[in-house]
């Protein structure tokens, strides 16, 4: 594979997120009878993007400003839009939803501010998990709506949840921790 695919790739995979959720959006305010089925699959190509994306840029070794910035970007969007969309079929209380976007909101700020101060802080392996549980979370509030009435699917969906707000605020009092105690930086002596 030429240079040029495997440094584009990964960021055509991002962009791909984000024209998905365009996609998704507004298949949700169409009258199309199988749409749900139709989000689920767009749902789960744009769930896809977001591994891949990640996983090629990696094993590739290739790293982009765009992907920096918008792979994160878009995976808030793509959450946040899911959330928005899911309210209004009451599947969880909206104050979980309100929960995991101002957890999101608040480490982001912290993260930004201490990169704009030259302290980043590195990413925890929780809010990593948090994001997989937030992808179950919609994952099976959609399939509730493909296939309402599914007790199954309803305990999957609380047990996704309540998992994703766990992680949600362990990984965001760490991430307050180390904006209230940055590491310090060794001054090497010649």
């Amino acid at each position: 594979m030429n240079s040029s695919l495997k440094g584009n790739l990964p960021n055509f995979l991002t962009l791909s997120r984000g024209i998905l959720v365009i996609l998704i959006a507004i298949l949700f305010f169409s009258d199309l009878p199988a749409k749900f089925i139709i989000i689920y699959i767009l749902f789960l190509l744009a769930s896809l993007s977001d591994y891949l994306d990640g996983k090629l840029a990696r094993k590739w070794m290739v790293k982009s400003n765009f992907g920096v910035v918008f792979d994160s970007l878009f995976d808030k969007v793509f959450t946040f839009v899911m959330y928005i969309l899911l309210i209004p079929y009451s599947l969880l209380h909206i104050g979980v939803y309100i929960a995991l976007v101002f957890r999101d909101l608040l480490v982001d700020g912290i993260k930004n501010f201490s990169l704009s101060k030259g302290q980043p802080i590195s990413p925890k392996m929780s809010g990593k998990l948090k994001m997989v549980f937030q992808t179950l979370l919609i994952n099976f509030g959609l399939l509730l709506l493909i296939f309402p009435n599914n007790g199954v699917l309803k305990l999957l969906l609380i047990i996704s949840a309540t998992a994703a707000l766990i992680f949600s605020y362990y990984s965001g009092l760490l991430y307050v921790y180390d904006w209230i105690n940055p590491p310090k930086t060794k001054n090497k002596k010649k």
